[in-house]
């Protein structure tokens, strides 16, 4: 098997070890989750489900198609998270309306940030393994009773974050291209923490003449020949600068939150990751894995 097929092969095997819908281990005691956790961005939804493994089930109170970072809770959401036993959020302030209806207590809302992580650490699954203990943590304080479960579960969740952030560095060692553009800092983290060089082309709806010639100069300086676009935020000047600099463009996603409609029902988030780094592979060029035996 080429090593490419091998490292899709894997990439099944993991999802299909982490989709939330009926592959979890025996849950003790019965099959009834015992918490309920609050949260606002699918990543952290995603981990409070594997944590779990059938004893704690994930409430993101952000529908699909709604921009997690701008979103405004409603009634029943902002009830959610002001009731609930534990709310898991990201790093404070990047969701203003949710931090605000989640309130400070400290004993029930988490902003989860690992050390040297970034804003969206999510995006690195080395980043994320840092914070699966964090989350554990919380997890089996609001329920001691499961602590057990949630510690199993955070092992073999950041045993797969693990084998993901050696696909990432294994991947991307070998691309001959370094420069990333991209609308805003999101995948600026992530990028540097694999020896890449990256580079803010400004988001905005109205591009201005001489930002994308500015942008354009740039990308062709570096010998990029990709530059990439994400969801929620504003493409015209991104497209504009690959335009005029005469490359392609492709799609990085934030994950913070699904598209309208939702993923494919197969998606997970590690999945997700390989995509995205699929998408930045070939973006920067990296040699195809898909010859020899």
């Amino acid at each position: 098997m080429s090593p490419r097929l091998k490292r899709f092969a894997a990439a099944l095997m993991v999802s299909s070890l982490l989709a939330s819908c009926g592959s979890s281990p025996p849950a003790p005691r019965n099959s009834v989750p015992g918490l309920v956790v609050v949260t606002g961005l699918y990543p952290l939804a995603q981990a409070v489900e594997q944590i779990g493994q059938g004893r704690a089930r994930a409430d993101n109170v952000v529908p699909p198609g709604q921009n997690p970072l701008s979103y405004q809770p409603g009634t029943a959401e902002s009830a959610a998270l002001s009731n609930s036993r534990l709310v898991v959020l990201g790093p404070t302030g990047l969701q203003p309306a949710i931090d605000s209806a989640a309130g400070s207590s400290p004993e029930r809302v988490v902003h989860v940030a690992p050390p040297a992580g970034g804003t969206y650490y999510w995006l690195d699954p080395a980043a994320m393994r840092k914070a699966v203990p964090q989350i554990a943590a919380a997890m089996e304080r609001a329920d001691p009773r499961d602590a057990a479960t949630f510690q199993a579960g955070a092992r073999a969740f950041g045993d797969a974050l693990g084998s993901t952030g050696i696909d990432y560095q294994s991947t991307i060692s070998t691309c001959p291209r370094r420069d990333v553009f991209a609308p805003d800092v999101a995948f600026a983290q992530t990028a540097r923490a694999y020896g890449l060089t990256f580079h803010v082309v400004a988001g905005v709806d109205q591009p201005q003449a001489s930002v994308v010639r500015s942008a354009a100069a740039a990308i062709q300086a570096s010998g990029a020949t990709t530059v990439f676009v994400e969801p929620w935020v504003p493409q015209t000047t991104v497209r504009a600068a690959a335009a005029a600099a005469g490359v392609e463009v492709r799609a990085l996603d934030t994950l913070v939150g699904p598209p309208a409609g939702g993923w494919p029902r197969q998606a997970t988030y590690i999945n997700l990751l390989e995509a995205n780094l699929g998408a930045l592979s070939s973006g920067l060029g990296c040699p195809s894995q898909g010859s020899g035996a």
